[in-house]
């Protein structure tokens, strides 16, 4: 496996890059921004602490349905052998939709770098690249 960025991990987990980086840090894994690399072994540690935060937000989600995680995941097996490939449509509206939940996070994360910047938190462009690894 290899070392990801912040904002990678953040992604997978379904939440921002700020939300990920005060994660990271009560967990005392340093991470300076959204494009830090994260080391393999620092990768692993974090997927062990988040991924039961995933699944009991999953169940929490299934309960008010009246199910649980096995009986959800049973349902959802079922369903993709019954039409024979996923139980819901990769449409254009799937498709839509996504682009707006993936453009809402963006504006957000947008909307923390202003204000990041606002309180001098700010780095220069040069800074940025050399950060990033960027060749300016």
């Amino acid at each position: 496996m290899a070392s990801m960025r912040v904002h990678e991990l953040a992604k997978e987990f379904d939440m921002t890059s700020k939300e990920l980086l005060d994660r990271l840090h009560e967990m005392k894994i340093p991470a300076k921004s959204h494009a830090s690399m994260l080391a393999d072994a620092y990768v692993d540690k974090i997927r062990k602490n988040l991924s039961p935060e995933i699944k009991q937000r999953a169940e929490q989600l299934y309960a008010s349905y009246g199910l649980n995680l096995t009986d959800a995941i049973n349902i959802f097996i079922q369903q993709s052998l019954n039409m024979e490939g996923l139980p819901f449509l990769l449409s254009p509206e799937n498709e839509e939709y996504m682009k707006n939940k993936a453009l809402k996070r963006l504006m957000a994360e947008l909307d923390a770098g202003w204000k990041s910047a606002e309180q001098g938190r700010w780095v220069s462009e040069e800074e940025a690249m050399r950060r990033l690894e960027l060749d300016a």
